[in-house]
C-alpha cells in the first residue's frame, strides 16, 4: 500500500478519501449495508492508512459510506465511524 501510496503523490498533492465501512471486518463493523465478509479491515488497519494518506497528501474532502444502523451490533460500526471521523478531522488540519 505505502508503495503505491508514494508512487500517487509524485502525481497529486491532494486527495478525496472515501471510507467504505462494506470493507471492513465483521466483528468490527456489522452494521454495512452488504452482508459482511469475514477477513476485512481493523480498525487498526484503516488508521494506518489514513494517516499513511495524510503524510503524503492534504486531504480535501472525505466520506464515509453504508452505515446501516439497523444492522448494527452494540453500536459497533457507530463506534467504527466515529473514530473514523475524529482521525481523519485530526490528520487534515
Amino acid at each position: 500500500m505505502l508503495g503505491a501510496l508514494d508512487e500517487l503523490s509524485r502525481r497529486v498533492a491532494e486527495i478525496y478519501l472515501h471510507v467504505d465501512l462494506d470493507g471492513f471486518d465483521p466483528t468490527v463493523a456489522p452494521g454495512v449495508a452488504d452482508d459482511p465478509v469475514p477477513g476485512g479491515l481493523s480498525l487498526a488497519d484503516a488508521e494506518h492508512a489514513i494517516c499513511a494518506a495524510s503524510e503524503r497528501f492534504r486531504i480535501r474532502a472525505a466520506t464515509l459510506a453504508t452505515f446501516t444502523p439497523e444492522r448494527d451490533e452494540g453500536e459497533k460500526t457507530l463506534q467504527l465511524a466515529l473514530r473514523i471521523i475524529q482521525l481523519v478531522g485530526q490528520v487534515s488540519r
